[in-house]
């Protein structure tokens, strides 16, 4: 609809990034290809980058985030986890620039987004 496309650009000029990855949940040992979009500290899961409606989001604000290249059983891969007490998934990149790209943007969404919470 014309609202979305509105929001959608609007959307596109903030800082953000973008692309297809790799997802593992906690529960599944099966690798999925996903379109996954940051925008401030949300993180929109796609199944395509067609897509309009999101098949999940995260607030990365009550996650942590870490390199796991060598754990979980990602060897090989460039690959990182989102995590909470209670849930888990695993995301892994085809290149070694994107895995430091989507590790600094993450980390950069969270101080960012934890300071505007903060100056209210």
């Amino acid at each position: 609809t014309k609202q979305w496309y509105q929001r959608r650009v609007r959307v596109l000029s903030m800082e953000q990034l973008s692309g297809y990855v790799y997802v593992r949940s906690q529960n599944r040992t099966q690798w999925r290809r996903r379109w996954l979009e940051l925008i401030f500290s949300k993180l929109f899961f796609y199944e395509s980058d067609d897509d309009v409606k999101p098949l999940g989001t995260l607030d990365v604000l009550h996650f942590q985030v870490a390199d796991t290249r060598y754990e979980d059983n990602v060897s090989g891969k460039y690959a990182f986890k989102i995590s909470s007490k209670t849930f888990s998934i695993v995301v892994a990149t085809e290149t070694c620039y994107s895995l430091k790209r989507w590790l600094q943007v993450l980390e950069k969404a969270t101080l960012v987004s934890a300071t505007e919470t903060d100056s209210y």
